[in-house]
């Protein structure tokens, strides 16, 4: 779940109940990341709508610890679940019935972010799949939302996140409407979808936002300066926590 380490990083709809409790679950290898090969993954997703499944196992996990161990003043358990998922997963059966089975227990501490670009492997996603994705999580009672500027509107995003949390007796789910390769020479196409960018293109990407086109691999100083004081909050919100465990 990189995507939402990057919503930690710039603050977007987060809160110390999200920081005290927060587990990462399969984020820090390229790919397809598996369990017990990379420190911090705990799970091996494999096939598409098998992470969106996964998703809401530890939603449901989530509620029932909360559920079970949460008292009056102590409130140990309130943090939510994240995922992001795309047309591939949506495509898939398995993401169908865990859906449904989220919306049925009603789990108000589930956010998903679906990435609606409208491209798969094999190009456009009007090529296999059409359907009201929206419509359908309509269906299955979650809350939903739609950005339709998901490449710029951070602002809207923020927002949508914001909403999501507070509703509390349903799943949510926020479309934001992307440009795959956004920036890119082939943004918006299936050329883009897994392959490499060439050197040209790497560049024109940089200088488009701002990078020097001419470095590899480099961390803008702004950007240590955030982690590095994200980093700190999340260290006092785990002793916040810590203290209120000690106390339970």
């Amino acid at each position: 779940m990189l995507q939402y380490a990057l919503l930690h990083l710039f603050g977007y709809g987060v809160s110390l109940d999200d920081l005290k409790n927060y587990r990462q679950i399969d984020s820090i290898t390229p790919g397809h990341p598996e369990a017990h090969d990379t420190p911090g993954v705990e799970v091996t997703t494999g096939p598409l709508g098998q992470g969106f499944a996964n998703a809401v196992g530890l939603a449901v996990a989530q509620a029932q610890t909360a559920g079970t161990f949460n008292k009056p003043g102590f409130d140990l358990i309130t943090n939510h679940t994240y995922c992001f998922f795309g047309d591939g997963c949506a495509m898939e059966g398995i993401s169908s019935e865990a859906a449904s089975a989220a919306g049925h227990l009603q789990l108000g501490n589930l956010i998903m972010v679906y990435d609606d670009n409208h491209i798969s492997i094999d190009g456009d996603t009007k090529c296999a799949f059409t359907e009201d994705v929206m419509k359908r999580f309509e269906a299955y009672g979650w809350h939903t939302q739609h950005v339709e500027k998901g490449d710029t509107d951070l602002e809207g995003i923020e927002a949508a996140i914001k909403k999501a949390k507070e509703v509390t007796d349903k799943p949510s789910v926020i479309k934001l409407t992307t440009t795959i390769g956004f920036g890119s020479k082939l943004q918006g196409t299936g050329g883009v979808h897994g392959n490499p960018l060439k050197a040209d293109d790497i560049k024109s990407v940089k200088e488009k936002f701002g990078f020097d086109p001419e470095k590899t691999f480099v961390v803008p100083q702004e950007v240590t300066d955030m982690y590095h004081k994200h980093a700190a909050e999340g260290a006092a919100a785990e002793q916040e926590w810590n203290q209120l465990f000690e106390k339970y």
